[in-house]
């Protein structure tokens, strides 16, 4: 019995000392996760089409990180250079073994025989991945715009396939989600600033870059609110927009045939100086530049591109060319700083979490 006894108190003992253990590690991973990434790793994949039309089938192409510390992102954004002198990159091109579909192809230039003659995602390009994120300053993240829906999915069922997983500890976040936050309300508030808002509201909803009919349809509705608590109503049936409505509310008289225009006099034609006042006003009422409609630009949508420009003030190089999209995704991390690292800190989660496609 006492023995009996002192086995079971052992094992209770071994079970509680596992418990505290793992709640240890979990409040450790955790506090990391909240204040201490060192290396942000930006990845961006190109893929023989999208999920949802190959039957979550799709193959990697071409993968592409590149990574900078912490500390080498705050003194970029503190110069006038958008990208650290220090980069540490990897770039892949992969045969899929598969037909890659038209569209993709002529989005990254990326044909099966221009893949031919290079090497399957095997063994050799886990190592080297699993490699190039170990010798960066832990703990690491993973940024990838619509990763979440995208990139980290099908990367991860390419580690599935060859039964490989990635170092503890590396974390993810994707920066769709990012920057519609901390860029989302700021944009929208500043399209209509001249519309008091007093309740101001951040909407969270899982977004799709490039397939984001849903997130454009939510900030379409929180600037109504704001119109609305403005005085300004739109009718929900209606499909064309304010500066349209307008004109169809302006009275006609005397509305001309195309094709018989109406013949003026000489002394007629020169405008009166009542059209030119009603010319002038229509002209302050619609113009996007004036300053009483609208400050700056307003950021709709939150496709990289659009963010690119919106913080950069120009186009992007080399889109949907892998290297060239992480680059880009970096300087707009780096134009953020500060402020994008914390909100890293505060949303990182742990890459193991992430779900293979199901197939």
């Amino acid at each position: 019995m006492l023995v009996g006894g002192g086995s079971v108190v052992g094992v209770a003992a071994c079970e509680v000392f596992d418990r505290k253990r793992d709640l240890m590690a979990a409040a450790t991973m955790e506090s990391e996760k909240q204040c201490n990434i060192q290396s942000f790793a930006v990845l961006d994949l190109e893929t023989t089409g999208l999920p949802e039309y190959e039957c979550n089938r799709t193959r990697i192409t071409e993968l592409s990180i590149v990574a900078v510390t912490r500390k080498h992102i705050i003194e970029a954004g503190n110069s006038e250079e958008k990208l650290p002198r220090v980069l540490q990159k990897l770039n892949l091109c992969v045969c899929p073994k598969k037909k890659i579909s038209l569209k993709a192809s002529e989005m990254s230039g990326l044909y099966n025989d221009t893949l031919e003659d290079c090497s399957p995602f095997d063994d050799d390009v886990f190592m080297l991945l699993d490699a190039f994120l170990r010798r960066l300053p832990q703990p690491v993240c993973l940024i990838s715009h619509n990763g979440f829906r995208f990139d980290f999915p099908i990367l991860q069922t390419e580690l599935y396939r060859l039964g490989k997983v990635l170092a503890d500890g590396i974390f993810y976040v994707d920066s769709l989600i990012a920057f519609r936050q901390l860029l989302g309300q700021k944009a929208i508030t500043s399209g209509v600033s001249c519309i008091e808002t007093r309740n101001e509201q951040t909407v969270s909803l899982p977004a799709s870059d490039g397939y984001d009919n849903i997130l454009c349809d939510v900030v379409e509705k929180v600037e109504a609110k704001c119109l609305e608590s403005a005085g300004i109503v739109f009718n929900d049936d209606a499909k064309y927009d304010y500066k349209q409505r307008e004109l169809e509310n302006t009275p006609t008289q005397g509305i001309a045939q195309a094709n018989d225009p109406p013949k003026l006099k000489p002394h007629e034609n020169k405008p009166s100086t009542s059209e030119k006042t009603s010319s002038k006003v229509r002209k302050r009422l619609f113009d996007e530049t004036n300053t009483h409609e609208t400050e700056s630009k307003v950021l709709k949508r939150f496709r990289l591109g659009d963010v690119y420009e919106f913080l950069l003030g120009k186009k992007p190089e080399n889109c949907h060319h892998a290297e060239g999209d992480t680059l880009s995704l970096l300087q707009c991390i780096v134009t953020k700083g500060s402020e994008f690292i914390e909100w890293t800190d505060n949303n990182a989660k742990l890459f193991s979490k992430i779900q293979k496609l199901s197939f």
